[in-house]
């Protein structure tokens, strides 16, 4: 006898693939205040300002939905990061929008253009209006790990497991501006500064809410994404 119904540990089974396939990137969870903080901290006379290498530096971003995710890069467009003997102080960054690249479509096919052209629609970037986001650095401080068991370590690919400092800053992106925090590894030898980030923010604190979580349409999209940076300054001249 045929049986037309389905066990439920395969349904389980089932479910818990669907749910995998539809999670955001497990990372660090970035502190984002509607308060701006707009008081930077006093820099001392001897603080430098050291270019960041555009050439060697990026934003990286992880877009998730049901049925898979999306990666890419964008541009830095200039930037610098204010430095004191071997304390980060500050910086400052501009990023491309326009530059936008997704790594997991192929550049030759017809789903990249058109992926990129929707992520520069209205529905998203509205690039027309909004070509570059900045994202402004107005205090660095050691990175102390939660001691009260509500935000554990995260580790794995999307992350940086390792952080050593706390960089808080305002990030503007469309028309919206936030306060964000999040962990990050710093290092510097000879004047060179590299960063290392990666966090989560809800993309539709920034005014992106196509197909958000909740939202009418059939398919949505996961409000969470990942955001990265990897960030050089140039060498400084001796």
């Amino acid at each position: 006898m045929k049986i037309n119904h389905c066990s439920p540990l395969l349904l389980v089974v089932l479910l818990a693939v669907i749910a995998g396939c539809a999670a955001p990137p497990q990372s660090h969870e970035a502190s984002v205040s509607d308060t701006l903080v707009t008081t930077k901290i006093a820099l001392p006379a001897s603080t430098a300002q050291i270019p960041i290498d555009t050439i060697f530096s990026e934003i990286s971003w992880i877009g998730t939905k049901p049925t898979g995710q999306h990666f890419g890069v964008f541009k830095i467009k200039s930037g610098f990061i204010a430095l004191d003997g071997d304390q980060v102080k500050g910086g400052s960054l501009e990023i491309s929008i326009a530059s936008m690249k997704v790594n997991n479509i192929n550049d030759a096919s017809p789903d990249h253009s058109k992926f990129i052209r929707h992520m520069m629609s209205e529905d998203f970037f509205d690039v027309a209006k909004f070509p570059m986001a900045q994202f402004e650095i107005l205090s660095v401080e050691p990175y102390v790990a939660a001691s009260d068991g509500n935000a554990p370590m995260v580790k794995g690919p999307n992350t940086v497991t390792d952080p050593t400092h706390s960089i808080t800053g305002n990030l503007t992106l469309k028309e919206a501006t936030k306060t964000v925090t999040f962990p990050a590894k710093i290092t510097i030898a000879n004047g060179r500064v590299e960063a290392m980030a990666k966090f989560n923010i809800d993309r539709t604190t920034w005014n992106m809410s196509y197909r958000a979580e909740g939202s009418i349409e059939d398919n949505f999209i996961n409000n969470t994404v990942n955001l990265g940076f990897v960030l050089r300054t140039l060498i400084p001249a001796q």
